[in-house]
């Protein structure tokens, strides 16, 4: 079932959205149910479950307290995935058929993956099971390469460690080294600058992790193995520049080092959030606040023009530090500490009372090079805010709770098992059937190709509106409104109809802000929404509040932009049909500074096709009516500057 569990976590959930992890979860709670019943003394070591324990518990906890519940509920159900994945890995012998069988589907599933990668490098245009895919470049079941490559490298890496030292038949070894050839594959075709640094420092945690068990063993091929190390290094990194400076020209950008070393885009993204961080450093902000606090801290001149809306910190522990505070952070740091010193040691020591000695080196092995990779990448992206490669982490400590079973030292109490794996079971069954409902509703809509939205407007909008009913969140209240924007932009519909759509999608973004009151998008949607159903005064208000919501990301949400468009067409209007014209010309020139004030942050000429016109526009008014001796005056309740 955790097999499943990931084939399912890659078909539908290699994704941020959470509703697209329900299938999964469905599989792990299955698996829970199973697993729980089956009396058998699990692992220690104390330490390894206590501090994981602890830092689920302190993570859930600040997931309760947390601003933005959709945000809450996604991350819960990370920390969820992760604990049950860990259980049920921690119940699995080394050596013997389940874990042989789970390892052949992770074997299985990365094959997929360089299947799909091989059909997207040939035909970019394939996007199984998805209509759609953000990139170009080939990413699998995921929706970016960086996803793909991170996933890959780490089951790859457990796969390489059983096919060469553990006890399984030679064909299932042989299954273990086309997987571990798969995810080469994948990361090479991906074209992941960050997937091949990590492909390169797990392949120098295995052979490092190889030495110390022939080391230990007194092998003969130890010496070769040691001679290896430092040529795989020298030899890696003159294969890595040129497969980087290849990269960057299949990127149409330019091929010399230089360019790669010196992008700061992530240290300026790092910095960005430890900055945040200082506002609640003990606690953090709630889940995902980085998404939305980074917004007043952001300094153009620091941080950039912002253009797109990341909402993750490209570092995961630092994320945790401005989310969950740096409490939170070191109760993490306090779980990878054990991660790696139990295979370590492990290593080292060996386990001369137990005939599964191959097979626990053959876990040892894989799981440092594997975690030593997947832990690399998350420095420099946001892995585990999707399901598989959480589930592959906590896979890594279940593991690792397992290879202490067999050593000689106290147990866990299989009561505490048994209620712990119940526990786990029904909360990952209940999240599970919810987000699989919502799931199978919005499929049609967001997902399907040909989308529901195109073939039934009217139909993809109930969906959306029952799905909504059942999903606690902000999410599918957005993806209404911008339904009802789009249907209301069609051609060929009366006055009524347009209106109706814009007051539906008004509707739904004021639902959507109600949830998450800090997201400058909502504001500046619904705003036009209000624009464009003539409420002037409350569209005003709208944008008025997107701008202080957005701090100095004018470049992405463009409230002031928005907020200019808005007075000069309202006012044009009403200057044309009531003679307002002293009004008139205050909106005008209150529309022209804010532009010159978006100026400075986004750059305009970047927006000439759109931006200029508008400016013509405006200044031509203000032309007329300071030439025509027309005074400006100040709407009412307006003091003037």
């Amino acid at each position: 079932m955790l097999a499943l569990a990931f084939w399912l976590a890659l078909l539908f959930g290699a994704q941020t959205e959470a509703w697209s992890w329900g299938p999964a979860f469905l599989a792990l709670g299955l698996g829970l149910v199973a697993g729980a019943f089956v009396q058998r003394r699990s692992a220690g070591p104390w330490g390894l479950l206590l501090v994981l324990l602890a830092a689920g518990l302190w993570l859930a906890g600040r997931c309760l307290t947390s601003p933005v519940a959709e945000f809450a509920w996604s991350d819960g159900a990370l920390v969820l995935g992760l604990l049950a994945s860990a259980w049920l890995g921690s119940g699995l012998r080394v050596g013997g058929g389940p874990i042989a069988l789970l390892h052949a589907g992770l074997a299985l599933a990365v094959i997929g993956n360089a299947v799909v990668a091989l059909m997207q490098w040939h035909d970019p245009a394939f996007t199984w099971p998805y209509a759609n895919r953000p990139v170009g470049a080939p990413t699998g079941f995921f929706g970016h390469y960086n996803y793909l490559s991170n996933f890959v490298v780490g089951a790859g890496f457990l796969f390489l460690g059983r096919a060469c030292f553990s006890r399984d038949p030679g064909v299932l070894r042989g299954a273990y080294a086309v997987g571990f050839l798969a995810a080469v594959v994948c990361v090479l075709l991906s074209g992941s600058r960050g997937g091949l640094l990590t492909l390169g420092v797990a392949l120098v945690a295995f052979l490092v992790a190889a030495a110390l068990l022939g080391w230990r063993r007194k092998s003969r091929w130890m010496p070769v193995v040691a001679t290896a190390i430092p040529l795989v290094v020298v030899g890696g990194a003159a294969l890595g520049w040129v497969l980087i400076t290849k990269i960057q020209e299949r990127r149409d950008q330019p091929g010399e080092m230089t360019v790669v070393v010196d992008n700061y885009a992530r240290l300026n993204w790092i910095g960005l959030a430890l900055r945040t961080s200082t506002e609640h450093p003990v606690a953090g902000g709630g889940s995902r606040s980085y998404s939305w606090e980074r917004n007043r801290h952001w300094d153009t001149e620091t941080d950039g023009l912002g253009r797109e809306n990341e909402r993750f910190v490209h570092n995961e522990l630092v994320q945790v530090a401005t989310d969950y505070g740096w409490l939170g952070a070191g109760l993490v740091v306090a779980c990878l500490v054990p991660l790696f010193w139990i295979p370590l040691a492990g290593l080292c020591t060996g386990e001369k009372s137990t005939g599964d000695e191959a097979d626990l080196d053959a876990v040892r092995v894989g799981l440092l090079a594997a975690a030593s990779g997947v832990l690399f990448q998350a420095n420099i992206s946001f892995v585990f805010h999707l399901l598989p490669s959480t589930l592959l982490l906590g896979l890594f400590f279940g593991l690792a709770l397992g290879l202490r079973r067999h050593s000689a030292g106290s147990a866990v109490v299989p009561v505490l098992r048994l209620s712990g794996g119940v526990v786990l079971a029904v909360c990952c069954l209940g999240f599970g059937w919810c987000a699989s409902d919502v799931l199978r509703r919005v499929w049609p809509v967001l997902y399907a190709n040909p989308s529901m939205a195109v073939s039934d407007p009217a139909a993809a909008m109930a969906a959306l509106d029952v799905a909504a009913r059942r999903w606690t969140g902000h999410r599918i209240h957005e993806e209404r409104g911008h339904l009802g924007r789009q249907l209301a932009a069609r051609e060929g519909l009366d006055t009524d109809e347009v209106r109706r759509w814009n007051e539906e999608a008004e509707r739904s973004y004021l639902q959507a802000a109600r949830l998450h009151p800090h997201h400058a998008g909502l504001a500046v949607n619904r705003g036009n929404a209000l624009s464009a159903l003539g409420k002037e005064a409350e569209a005003r208000a709208e944008f008025e509040r997107a701008i202080e919501l957005q701090g100095g990301l004018e470049a992405m949400f463009r409230g002031r932009y928005f907020l200019a468009l808005h007075l000069y067409t309202t006012w044009f209007d009403r200057w044309q049909r009531e003679r307002r014209a002293s009004e008139a010309l205050w909106h005008f020139r209150r529309a022209r500074d804010l532009l010159e004030e978006a100026e400075g942050l986004t750059q305009l000429v970047e927006r000439r096709g759109e931006v200029e016109p508008l400016l013509e526009g405006i200044g031509r008014a203000i032309g007329f009516l300071e030439a025509a001796k027309v005074e400006a005056k100040a709407p009412a309740g307006v003091v003037p500057d």
